[in-house]
């Protein structure tokens, strides 16, 4: 038997083992399936109109006859809104696909600067590290005397700074990430319902 941690585990490692192109087309069929769903709901929903069409009976006491009624204006008032219907379930159908293209384009355009903010990171790191080699040296230079204690105590504030501002970005690009994955998930997830 598997114990609760370890399902975590493996269910961590399946969640995180698709690649984000699989993720990002499971969004998209997620959505198709949804705005599929929606416009055959609007299909369903205008389903009886038909039933206008059929004439109309009646029973006439007195001559003890049944009466049948035809209306053309029915007729004509059903495939007016026939016509309609069809022209708003193609709108409909137009603004889902915009909706859906436009979705794609923000998350591509997150993903897009995800990277190149990722890239900057590692730039920066790279000199950051010269920075602490310089500060190293800055460090034993304060050890020998021959700096004194004030510059070496700004050439440590600026160190520190510049590290943590490195950590925030690193800590930013981490939660961009997160909100990725999580718009991409949760927009499956509600597709799905």
């Amino acid at each position: 038997m598997i114990d609760r941690k370890s399902l975590y585990i493996l269910i961590a490692v399946f969640l995180f083992s698709f690649s984000l192109s699989q993720k990002i087309d499971s969004f998209k069929i997620k959505r198709k399936q949804k705005n599929t769903s929606i416009l055959e709901s609007y299909k369903l929903g205008k389903k009886y109109k038909y039933l206008s069409l059929f004439p109309s009976l009646s029973y006439d006491i007195i001559n003890k006859s049944f009466n049948v009624g035809l209306s053309l204006s029915n007729f004509t008032n059903y495939m007016q809104q026939r016509q309609r219907n069809k022209i708003e379930l193609a709108s409909l159908e137009q603004k889902l696909n915009e909706k859906l293209e436009k979705e794609m384009e923000d998350i591509f355009l997150k993903i897009d600067a995800f990277f190149i903010e990722k890239k900057s990171l590692k730039n920066d790191l790279k000199a950051f590290k010269i920075d602490s080699l310089l500060f190293d040296i800055k460090q034993k230079k304060h050890e020998n005397h021959e700096i004194t204690t004030e510059d070496f105590l700004r050439e440590k504030r600026a160190f520190f700074l510049k590290r943590n501002a490195l950590k925030k970005r690193r800590l930013k690009l981490k939660l961009e990430a997160k909100k990725i994955n999580l718009k991409i998930k949760s927009d499956t997830v509600s597709a799905s319902l």
